[in-house]
């Protein structure tokens, strides 16, 4: 999956959450999206939402439907340069266990906005 933004807009995406090809119910789950400037990158992800912290929400449990939603401020602190960051979504189950729903790209295409006015 490819998400293209360009830096301090707004942007969201759908994720289907399943497990052997059929939807996984996401009661009492957790949804993480994690981006970073690149896969050998030790650092901390450079964007990192949750149903716990915000950015992604849950649109339907137990078809387990979640949408991420960056907003400017997430994107705004990055460099002003056309860059693609891999990103992954992923679940942590109530009983502590993760697994990756998706793994993509997260294209931030430069932009003219200067970061006050978002």
């Amino acid at each position: 999956m490819r998400v293209r933004v360009r830096r301090g807009d707004e942007c969201a995406f759908d994720v289907n959450v399943t497990r052997a090809g059929a939807p996984f119910n996401l009661t009492g789950s957790h949804v993480f999206f994690f981006a970073k400037r690149g896969l050998p990158d030790p650092d901390p992800p450079v964007i990192k939402l949750s149903t716990i912290t915000g950015g992604v929400n849950v649109i339907n449990l137990v078809q387990g439907q979640a949408r991420v939603i960056l907003k400017p401020q997430d994107t705004l602190s990055l460099f002003n340069e056309t860059k693609i960051h891999p990103f992954d979504v992923v679940v942590r189950e109530p009983d502590g266990s993760v697994f990756t729903v998706i793994s993509g790209e997260l294209v931030i295409v430069a932009s003219v906005l200067e970061s006050g006015l978002a």
